[in-house]
C-alpha cells in the first residue's frame, strides 16, 4: 500500500545493506585474526601433530573417493588434494618428533611458495607485456 510507508522502509534497507555487508565482513576478519592468533599461541610440537593428523585425515579421505572413482570431482583434484594431504602427514610427522624445534618446516614452505608464486606472477606481466 502506498500510504504505510512500506517503499521508504524498502529504500532504507538497500542504502543500509552495505553496511551491514562491510560491518559483517569486517567480523570476519577480526574473528580470523583471533584464531591466528591463538594457533601460534599453539607450542609447535602440538601444531605438527594437529597437521599430522589432518594431512591422515584428508589422505585416508582421498583413498576413500578415489577407491569409489572419483564420482563427483576428476582424478586430478584429488591427486591434488592427496599431494598436499602427503606433505601436512609428512612435515608434522617430522617436526613433532622432536621436543626442541625452532623452525616451522610448513611456514617455510608456504613462504617460499608464496615467494615463487610472486615471481612467476611477474615474470608472466613481464612476457604478456602488462
Amino acid at each position: 500500500m502506498p500510504g504505510d510507508g512500506s517503499l521508504g522502509r524498502a529504500i532504507g534497507e538497500l542504502v543500509a545493506l552495505p553496511f551491514v555487508v562491510l560491518r559483517d565482513l569486517f567480523r570476519l576478519v577480526l574473528w580470523l585474526f583471533r584464531l591466528r592468533q591463538r594457533w601460534r599461541a599453539v607450542p609447535l610440537q602440538e601444531r605438527n601433530r594437529a597437521r599430522a593428523t589432518g594431512g591422515m585425515f584428508a589422505l585416508v579421505a582421498c583413498g576413500v573417493v578415489a577407491a569409489h572413482g572419483c564420482p563427483f570431482v576428476g582424478a586430478k583434484p584429488i591427486a591434488g588434494v592427496a599431494a598436499f594431504a602427503l606433505l601436512y602427514l609428512v612435515a608434522g610427522l617430522a617436526g613433532s618428533r622432536s621436543a626442541t624445534a625452532t623452525v616451522d618446516l610448513l611456514a617455510v614452505f608456504w613462504r617460499c611458495a608464496l615467494v615463487i608464486g610472486s615471481v612467476a606472477l611477474l615474470a608472466y606481466a613481464k612476457a604478456a607485456g602488462l
